[in-house]
């Protein structure tokens, strides 16, 4: 890493550290850390990791196998910092022999196996408890739903009755109303009556006063053309 001081770590771990997949977690990490060096197990259940990069690089790579998931178990972990030999140009895992690489790799399937099956396991209980209490719920939501439809039936039947009360009132109501219509229908015949015998009145007034109208204009004509005449026969003699 750039600006950085490479060290070489001698690293010791403990627990259950092997027939895991404890030394390819391992790898992964440190090569995602840019470090370089080995990591191989010994024979007293314990696994050697050399390893050469920055100091803070190597602390995450501890960080990270303290956090690894089961059934990796990293109960002690001892360091020691030395002078880097930049020997390594990658990071490996030294085995021992093939037959011993084999028969720990079949184990270590296996054994991720059967914690992948009791996660399962687990999982299913959980769901299951899970289900229960959701039926549980579901059936208490129905008592309270057949609750409701209870109080609505009753509701309903009161409104029914109202309803039907209101219904005897309003035809009540309307009963009343054809029989002011009635009456009222009666009143206006009579005043309709009424009014055609004035509309009748009215046109024979209107009659005699045309025929009266057309008399005097006649009497009036016949005055002026008498007065016209009297006028015309006085200026004659004042002429004359």
């Amino acid at each position: 890493m750039a600006n950085c001081i490479v060290e070489r770590a001698a690293i010791t771990v403990g627990g259950t550290v092997q027939g895991v997949g404890f030394r390819y977690k391992v790898r992964a990490s440190a090569t995602s850390l840019g470090i370089k060096g080995w990591v191989k197990n010994l024979e007293d259940d314990t696994v050697e990791i050399v390893a050469e990069g920055a100091r803070q690089d190597i602390e995450s790579l501890i960080q990270n196998m303290r956090g690894y998931d089961e059934p990796v178990m990293v109960k002690d972990v001892r360091v020691s910092y030395q002078k880097a030999t930049g020997e390594f140009k990658s990071f490996n895992i030294m085995i021992r022999d093939m037959i011993t690489e084999m028969v720990e790799g079949i184990a270590t399937y296996h054994m991720h196996f059967e914690i992948s099956l009791r996660k399962q396991d687990e999982i299913i209980s959980e769901i299951r408890r899970s289900t229960d209490h959701i039926v549980g719920k579901q059936d208490q939501m129905l008592d309270k739903q057949d609750q409701m439809l209870d109080k609505q039936d009753q509701t309903i039947a009161t409104i029914q009755g109202s309803s039907d009360k209101m219904l005897d009132k309003q035809d009540q109501m309307l009963d009343k109303q054809d029989q002011t219509i009635a009456t009222i229908q009666g009143s206006s015949d009579k005043m309709l009556d009424k009014q055609d015998q004035m509309l009748d009145k009215q046109d024979q007034t209107t009659s005699e006063v045309r025929t009266l109208s057309n008399n005097l204009g006649g009497m009036m004509d016949r005055r002026f053309q008498r007065i016209d005449g009297e006028i015309r026969l006085i200026k004659d003699k004042i002429g004359t």
